[in-house]
């Protein structure tokens, strides 16, 4: 123990001692990838980036946002949306603790911890090219031909306002180049990991650039199975995009995309780690991960999802200073798993669910600028409707499988699907509309330095839901429907204090619409939740371009919170606008190359979320004030250092080592959380690389790899009685060519 506080330490000490302030952008640049020609040029370059729905400078933006582009989502050995947790300031992503493909993302305390139900919304929208993806099931999708990913943080209410109240994370893909190109990637690493990307650019024909990607990916389970059926944490995954871009006129661009990603898998293991509701029938309390599973599992366990997704962008640059933009998109996501939890909760535990969920959006925008009268501004209107049915089921009496009630550890036979009730089914239809504007005016004082935002959005939420069990309506009245509507302006200022340096005061806000639990006993509506945002940054490029530095200080009021509570008589779950909280935080991030081939970089955010009225659980009516809100730890901090040497005869050799830091955090915000947070930890990474191997055409990279080279045991979950583990010690090569 006294070695791991000393390690503690020293990490902290190293990030004191490089960081003297906030929360700033980290935007790495292929000018600075040692994969690129020229990489060890001692300059820090601009990224650009589409945050406020036009191209610009993220460091020229007065909006907290983090860039990851493709050369460090290479570094990072990114596959899909998890990996981005200890990436970035403010940001958490675990897996749902029964569908691990199902993603809980929080930023800034804002979150949705039952993510896997279509009659409520997340707190932070995901985006792919600028199209909404409703449904967290499946999120933890292997994309393909991600070019870059923009991280919002904050409320977007105003260009975003689809349900963003805790910040916007937008994936943006590669565009046909015109030109023959192909790129391979191969990822390989233990547990059996194997994963292939590969991209093709097809030349211009008949008017029409296309690129092509595929890609195949698996990985062993981290838990065996003592039974027949699959281990746990096993993923195979697949899936494919077509980008097609034509002009067909000097000023008319259309664009359609056409993507695919499937998996089969099955979910973490969940165990006892805690104390048990049935103390008497409890299985073994276990401090320690396990690596095969309590008792023998052989249900058909799994966790699958399929996903598909049509895309067409329209862009007609209608005057030199005006552009408009239409954005239509269909999406189609089935998800299915069999989870069972193998007493972990101390009675048996398995459930089932499917989810068959479509959406269409259509979004036209006007960009323009008024010179003259130093405007620029964005005009847009949007509609967005989905249609899902979603089934789901569990055990009808635990008690029912008791077979041996004097032996506590063995009192239950193994569940069979014979077991699982009925399931209950909802049909749930939701449709949101919007308005909004966003007007950027630099007035003709101080000499051109100041900048004033102003932004609003109207939005219109429709929510329907009918549940039934085998075919018979359980809620009086049969479909319940409930409407919600919010304006969230925005207002932002900024001061430009030189070339490289700026300041701004940010006042934003957002609301996330009420809907139905489909879980719940009752059939009562829960209202919207909304937040309010004050944010101070400051954001710079120093010590000619060697150093770059960007920080905010924001204060969140956080009214109407939708809190979950369980019943102990029954085991349903009612939302429950029961708390307001009043976060308060501190982000930076940092850059810099002190010397010829060295980069240093940390980020850090400090966050104080802790709920500060009675709330009382009105089952049990245990009070939760100060208990922090989900998935929102105290301090989060990663720190890196890379060290590329000289170009060698062979290559260029870059040499790499990073540290994650994660505080305590509860998982769920209700009932218990106090009494069993997730546990703090720390994860070591090191990469070394062989960029630019002579190859006569074309550039060749490898690199070797390893995530938690100290095998930390690691929680994800810490919940009422049961934990689920993260990844133990991985190592790998990556091999990338590219030929363009």
């Amino acid at each position: 123990m006294q070695v791991w506080n000393n390690k503690r330490l020293l990490s902290t000490g190293l990030l004191l001692a490089m960081l003297c302030a906030s929360q700033c952008v980290w935007a790495q640049t292929e000018r600075n990838d040692p994969g690129i020609k020229g990489s060890r040029k001692h300059v820090l370059e601009e990224i650009l980036v589409t945050a406020r729905k036009r191209e610009e400078s993220a460091q020229d933006i007065p909006l907290a946002i983090t860039t990851l582009d493709e050369g460090f989502l290479e570094k990072i050995g990114f596959a899909d949306l998890s990996d981005l947790a200890e990436k970035v300031p403010s940001l958490s992503i675990e897996p749902f603790p029964t569908s691990s493909s199902t993603l809980v993302a929080f930023m800034r305390g804002v979150g949705t911890i039952d993510a896997e139900q279509a009659s409520r919304d997340a707190g932070v929208g995901i985006y792919l090219d600028d199209v909404y993806l409703g449904r967290a099931n499946g999120l933890a999708a292997d994309m393909a031909d991600i070019k870059r990913i923009e991280v919002l943080r904050g409320p977007q209410g105003a260009l975003y306002g689809r349900n963003t109240i805790g910040g916007a994370i937008k994936y943006v893909t590669a565009d046909p180049s015109g030109t023959l190109g192909f790129k391979q990637t191969l990822n390989m690493g233990n547990r059996g990991y194997l994963r292939s990307l590969t991209s093709i650019d097809v030349p211009t024909w008949l008017g029409v650039d296309a690129r092509v990607s595929y890609l195949t990916s698996e990985k062993e389970g981290l838990v065996a199975n003592a039974g027949s059926g699959d281990d746990f944490g096993e993923q195979d995954r697949e899936g494919y995009r077509v980008s097609l871009k034509s002009d067909l006129a000097d000023t008319l661009l259309f664009q359609y995309a056409y993507d695919h990603s499937e998996q089969e898998g099955t979910s973490l293991y969940a165990q006892r780690g805690g104390p048990s509701a049935t103390p008497g029938l409890a299985t073994p309390l276990y401090t320690r991960r396990l690596g095969q599973s309590f008792r023998p599992v052989d249900l058909p366990i799994k966790d699958n999802f399929e996903h598909n997704g049509h895309a067409l962008r329209m862009t007609w640059d209608a005057t030199p200073t005006m552009t408009f933009k239409s954005i239509t998109a269909y999406r189609n996501v089935e998800s299915e798993r069999l989870n069972d939890s193998v007493e972990a909760f101390g009675l048996p535990v398995v459930n089932a669910g499917t989810l068959d969920q479509s959406q269409f959006s259509q979004e036209f925008l006007l960009n323009g600028s008024l010179e003259e009268k130093r405007v620029d501004y964005i005009v847009g209107l949007y509609y967005f409707k989905e249609t899902a049915d979603q089934k789901t089921a569990g055990l009808t009496n635990a008690f029912a499988l008791i077979e041996n009630p004097f032996d506590p550890f063995n009192a239950f036979r193994p569940p069979q699907l014979t077991d699982l009730a009925a399931p209950l089914e909802a049909d749930v239809v939701n449709a949101s509309s919007a308005v909004f504007g966003h007007v950027t005016w630099v007035p003709p004082i101080a000499g051109d330095q100041l900048s004033v935002s102003l932004g609003g959005r109207y939005s219109r939420d429709e929510r329907e839901m009918e549940r039934t069990i085998s075919g018979v309506a359980i809620d009086t009245g049969g479909e319940l429907s409930k409407d919600y509507t919010s304006f969230d302006p925005s207002l932002t200022v900024d001061y430009q204090w030189s070339d490289n340096v700026h300041a701004y005061i940010r006042l934003a806000t957002a609301y996330r619409s009420g809907g139905f639990n489909l879980r719940a006993g009752t059939s009562d509506p829960f209202d919207q939740e909304e937040l309010l945002a004050y944010e101070l940054g400051f954001k710079s490029t120093l010590w000619d371009q060697r150093l770059r530095l960007n920080a905010a200080i924001f204060r969140s009021e956080y009214d109407d919170i939708q809190l979950d509570f369980v019943n102990p008589m029954d085991f349903t779950i009612s939302t429950i606008n029961a708390s307001d909280a009043t976060i308060e935080g501190v982000e930076f991030e940092l850059t810099v190359l002190p010397t010829d081939g060295l980069e240093l970089g940390v980020d850090y955010a400090y966050l104080d979320a802790d709920q500060k009225d009675a709330v009382i659980d009105p089952f049990t009516q245990q009070s939760l004030e100060g208990t922090s809100l989900p998935h929102t730890p105290r301090h989060k901090y990663n720190t890196y250092s890379r060290y590329t040497l000289a170009a060698l005869p062979i290559g260029m050799l870059t040499a790499e080592i990073n540290y994650s830091w994660h505080d305590e955090q509860t998982s769920n915000g209700g009932p218990g959380s106090a009494d069993r947070p997730r546990e703090d930890f720390g994860l070591l990474g090191a990469r070394l690389s062989l960029y630019q191997i002579p190859t006569g055409n074309g550039d060749l990279s490898v690199s070797l790899w390893g995530k938690n080279l100290e095998n930390a045991e690691y929680q994800l979950f810490a919940l009422a009685g049961a934990d689920v583990y993260g990844e133990l010690r991985s190592y790998g090569v990556d091999v990338i060519y590219k030929m363009d």
